[in-house]
């Protein structure tokens, strides 16, 4: 049986629902910005591809399970960072619309440079997730998807992004860290940390419906990140 890490509060250790600031001596890393322009982050490695496959198993599954239902012909991840969450799919769907998108140059310059040996995406986009440069009209066959991008902030602006995506989609797939994250040098310092139920809740203050939400990790009994399904409450488009 794996040797399942104990699960920490982080609440010990961070203000729940807080940003911790950059900079701070509890977290020692870079932000995210210079995290993921550093050619180390995007260095083409199968082991690694494979760590993020298996530790992410759960919220991949949760998304193939929503392409299968919508008949997807496009997935986009908003927020590329290395580029191996999107590769993940592209490898295993061929026939879809790969699309990575990310407002950072550098960032979208070093995950093409690192596809280049690996499965590449279909398309790459640089564009504010606040504007998506997609029509309507697709968003039947639509997926988006995002990891590690909604923590980073406040309600207004999770607000603004979700509303924007659900224009160009009909499910956006959500994982986030929980406050049982136990990788705390993987944070890059303005995260806001919450338990499942908050981050039901918060999500559906602001006028949306989580469909399913589940915590998930690498091993079973695993309670690292948070996984959701997000739709409209009702047809609008």
């Amino acid at each position: 049986m794996p040797n399942i890490p104990e699960r920490s509060d982080l609440s010990t250790q961070f203000t729940i629902g807080t940003a911790v600031q950059v900079g701070d001596p509890r977290l020692g890393r870079l932000n995210w910005e210079d995290w993921y322009t550093r050619d180390v982050a995007h260095a083409p490695s199968l082991a690694r591809q494979d760590e993020i496959a298996r530790r992410h198993a759960q919220f991949f599954d949760l998304i193939e399970r929503g392409m299968a239902a919508e008949e997807t012909t496009r997935v986009i991840e908003v927020g590329v960072g290395t580029g191996r969450m999107y590769r993940t799919l592209q490898e295993r769907h061929a026939d879809i619309v790969t699309t990575a998108l990310d407002i950072d140059a550098d960032i979208l310059r070093g995950t093409k440079r690192a596809d280049r040996r690996a499965v590449p995406a279909s398309q790459y986009v640089m564009a504010d997730s606040n504007d998506l440069p997609f029509p309507a009209s697709q968003r039947d066959r639509t997926v988006i998807f995002h990891q590690g991008m909604l923590e980073h902030y406040d309600d207004e602006d999770v607000e603004a992004l979700l509303r924007e995506q659900l224009r160009v989609a009909r499910t956006v797939y959500v994982s986030v860290p929980s406050i049982y994250y136990n990788f705390t040098a993987g944070l890059r310092g303005d995260e806001r940390l919450f338990t499942l139920e908050q981050w039901t809740e918060r999500v559906t203050r602001l006028g949306f419906t989580v469909e399913e939400a589940f915590y998930y990790g690498e091993f079973e009994g695993e309670e690292c990140h948070i996984a959701l399904a997000i739709v409209e409450p009702e047809a609008k488009y």
